[in-house]
């Protein structure tokens, strides 16, 4: 699978990451490149952790069946038009 940053400027390939979390300020959303040694990138901003959660729980579905590609929704966008099974 491939993620596509919110700001659909750059390609994640989710066989290269070992880690995807929300970051300390509750809002982001970030990953980590397997080999560690702080490499990563930040894939997501949002205005709230209820947001930012609400896209993780996306993300982890999208992954769970099996999607090629995940784009990372804008910072202001509505619930009702993304699923999240």
């Amino acid at each position: 699978m491939i993620i596509l940053d919110q700001n659909k400027s750059s390609i994640h390939n989710l066989e290269h990451i070992v880690k995807i979390y929300i970051g300390s300020d509750f809002k982001s959303i970030k990953c980590a490149y397997v080999g560690g040694s702080g490499s990563g990138a930040e894939l997501a901003k949002y205005n709230s952790a209820e947001d930012t959660s609400f896209v993780v729980e996306m993300l982890a579905y999208s992954i769970k069946n099996g999607d090629l590609m995940f784009q990372m929704p804008p910072i202001l966008f509505d619930k009702r038009n993304y699923r999240r099974s």
